[in-house]
């Protein structure tokens, strides 16, 4: 029995959204698995990227080149221990490591398996995963932080933490906003009211109309994608749409735009 493959996409960019165009990177499968009736061994594949910074597979064929978004890798469906774990050589030194499930077989982007960071079981979907790992017990399930909005807000609003201890809407255009952010309102809030922003996990809503991939902060505390990123003086990340409808929170340090 051959071992099944899910389709892993992704794009890669410099630090100043620039495409990586035109390299290549390096996924590792460290450790060999196996089928119920065959044993493989560990092995390392070299997939290119094209000019947009787009994993691809290219299959050349009575000299016609196809190509194709995304690289299939194997996963291990058979095994007790629920993992296929590999390590992804961006080329710049660093690598890092993550597990592929089989899942529900579909497609899934390597940010969302990356941001993941720890491995995950057999025949569980990556939605369900990150769920489980971001869900608390007791009454509050998802990771939540509140205090007085200094601010009338509306929903979905990105905001910092100031130093009166209350909540205001960040912008990308201060590197002291973008670097107090501390997560995201649920619900539109009035000045002097009681604010919760989610901090951690994932955020959904229909509203949302995301491609997978990074969503940063823009101004007045919207999620942007695109040239928006990058217009207002800082870029900062505070997650990774995993779908169109969702985010999974993770705010990271601004970085200066020239």
């Amino acid at each position: 029995m051959p071992p099944r493959s899910r389709l892993v996409t992704g794009n890669v960019r410099e630090m100043t959204l620039a495409p990586y165009e035109r390299r290549s990177i390096t996924f590792e499968l460290v450790e060999g698995g196996f089928t119920a009736d065959t044993q493989f061994a560990t092995r390392r594949i070299t997939v290119p990227l094209d000019d947009s910074g787009n994993l691809i597979t290219q299959v050349t064929s009575g000299g016609t080149t196809t190509t194709t978004l995304g690289v299939a890798l194997w996963t291990n469906t058979d095994s007790l221990s629920g993992n296929s774990f590999y390590r992804c050589d961006l080329g710049d030194g660093k690598p890092f490591d993550f597990s592929l499930p089989y899942g529900d077989g579909s497609d899934i982007d390597l940010g969302t398996l990356r941001s993941l960071g720890v491995p995950a079981a057999d025949n569980q979907t990556l939605l369900d995963f990150i769920g489980e790992q971001v869900s608390e017990s007791g009454s509050s399930p998802v990771p939540e932080f509140s205090a007085v909005a200094g601010e009338q807000s509306s929903a979905l609003r990105w905001v910092y933490l100031a130093a009166n201890g209350q909540l205001y809407k960040a912008n990308n255009n201060s590197h002291e906003e973008c670097v107090q952010t501390i997560g995201i309102l649920l619900n539109s809030v009035e000045l002097g009211a009681s604010a919760t922003a989610r901090t951690g996990g994932i955020v959904s809503d229909p509203s949302f109309s995301f491609a997978t991939g990074p969503v940063f902060l823009g101004l007045d505390g919207q999620s942007v994608q695109g040239a928006a990123a990058s217009a207002n003086g800082f870029l900062c990340q505070v997650g990774r749409a995993i779908g169109p409808t969702q985010i999974y929170i993770g705010v990271q340090a601004p970085i200066a735009i020239n």
